[in-house]
């Protein structure tokens, strides 16, 4: 941590305190769920599906091309996870999935501490605009998909993407000491509409859920090619960067 840059080590103490916020009042959220008795069992397993979904998306990960960063697939789960479940569990789940996956892959302890806070920052910033439209049921619920809730999953996904890629970009150049300006143009400039389509798969996701859950399995398919393109956009930017210093030389 003190090895690196004063603006970076800011950033991350900056967002871990956000984060705890945002994951304590969740917590706090459901345990209030749990004992006004609004979390029964179909719940449980309804968290469960969704913390097993966001885990394994966790695991596909792509390198960016010009720092030590890496680009996840994890954006569906949130997406899919603010969907089903209330924002609070969400939040949850959306953290515990990422923290499963740093455990099994025996991350640092604080690179584990600062993308969990991440994770529950974005999560919890974005679904804040489901709780101003009443509620992820209300929104949601069977038959009820109205133009209020397409204008509140329009604004979640908004808000995601204007979290969580501009916060990434800014703590990566802080990180490597180079120009946000950069930062973005090299590692996620292309990946623009990736991101999106994640985003928009999530919300599909999540919908095919509500309306017969075993559908969430199809959109494994899309999940897969949209991992793919990822890392056909990074070989290719890869292996541009390396024939241009092939020539220089």
């Amino acid at each position: 941590m003190r090895q690196l840059p004063p603006r970076a080590q800011g950033l991350i103490v900056a967002t871990l305190i956000a984060g705890a916020c945002i994951g304590g009042a969740a917590v706090a959220a459901v345990v209030r769920l749990v004992q006004s008795g609004q979390w029964d069992g179909s719940m449980w397993v309804q968290a469960a599906v969704v913390l097993a979904f966001v885990t394994c998306l966790s695991f596909l990960r792509t390198p960016l091309p010009a720092s030590n960063g890496a680009q996840a697939m994890g954006t569906v789960g949130h997406m899919a996870a603010l969907v089903i479940l209330p924002v609070p569990v969400a939040v949850l789940v959306s953290g515990c999935g990422l923290l499963i996956h740093h455990v099994l892959g025996r991350k640092q302890p604080i690179k584990t501490a600062f993308n969990l806070a991440s994770v529950w920052l974005t999560v919890g910033v974005s679904g804040s605009i489901l709780i101003a439209f009443g509620g992820t049921d209300r929104l949601f619920g069977f038959g009820q998909l109205t133009p209020r809730s397409l204008v509140a999953i329009c604004l979640v996904s908004l808000v995601y993407y204007c979290v969580n890629v501009p916060f990434f970009a800014v703590f990566l150049a802080y990180l490597n000491r180079r120009r946000l300006v950069y930062t973005f143009r090299v590692n996620y400039r292309s990946s623009v509409i990736p991101e999106a389509v994640a985003i928009v798969i999530g919300v599909i996701a999540g919908f095919l859920w509500r309306y017969y859950p075993p559908l969430l399995v199809l959109i494994s398919t899309p999940v897969i090619i949209t991992h793919f393109s990822y890392e056909s956009i990074r070989r290719l930017q890869n292996e541009t960067i390396a024939a241009v210093r092939a020539l220089v030389v």
